[in-house]
């Protein structure tokens, strides 16, 4: 099937990143995402929610590398082909980052990825998928204050794809997130002396949203 082939890219390119790895680093999280998509000239709310699993291998202080996958499921409002339906699927993402600035009160970032995620469902006859791939850059910074982090960063991102709709609306159109950048800011508080972590970051502009988190470092 199509659709398997980013998740065979990211599986294999996900089993290189332990490779010389100096540690590792895994977090579970819920995140909560509403953004715009524009949809055959159409601008449609649609609501993310993402349950999933972290993998994040570090090199060096100034290098690391990750791996995201987990379980999604989509709402739209305005949209006549997915109206009153919660699509499933799934997600995979990567991401490199490096740390040009490390201090004891501050560290700064910069970081590349890209995230593909495949949704689909039925109700009463009528049946949905959509497919988005999004590539991105994103700079942050980090203050140490004790046993709390507090962070912040922006994101930017193009988010494409497709939209297939069978049954009683029948179409193939293209979508896209128009208002690419995303801004966020959180915290996360140290919850034992190897590494375990308990976060939580909002976010708004091209998206707008909550994510809960909880890290531990191997």
């Amino acid at each position: 099937m199509p659709f398997l082939y980013p998740y065979a890219v990211l599986l294999l390119f996900a089993f290189t990143l332990p490779a010389q790895a100096e540690e590792l680093f895994a977090a579970l999280y819920f995140q909560r995402d509403e953004m715009t998509l524009r949809s055959g000239g159409t601008d449609v709310d649609t609501r993310i929610g993402r349950f999933g699993v972290s993998i994040t291998s570090v090199y060096n202080r100034y290098l690391d590398a990750s791996l995201d996958i987990g379980h999604a499921s989509l709402t739209q409002a305005g949209n006549p082909a997915t109206q009153g339906m919660s699509l499933p699927g799934e997600y995979m993402g990567i991401a490199v980052r490096a740390w040009p600035l490390r201090s004891r009160y501050l560290d700064a970032w910069v970081q590349g990825d890209y995230t593909f995620l495949s949704v689909s469902g039925t109700s009463g006859g009528q049946g949905a998928e959509i497919e988005l791939d999004e590539a991105g850059a994103s700079a942050g910074v980090v203050v140490h204050a004790g046993p709390v982090d507090l962070l912040a960063g922006v994101h930017h991102a193009s988010v494409s794809g497709d939209e297939i709709a069978s049954g009683t609306v029948t179409y193939t159109r293209s979508v896209r997130l128009e208002d690419k950048t995303t801004v966020w800011g959180g915290v996360d508080l140290l919850v034992d002396d190897r590494g375990g972590t308990i976060g939580v970051l909002f976010s708004s502009g091209g998206r707008s949203g909550v994510t809960l988190r909880f890290a531990r470092r191997f």
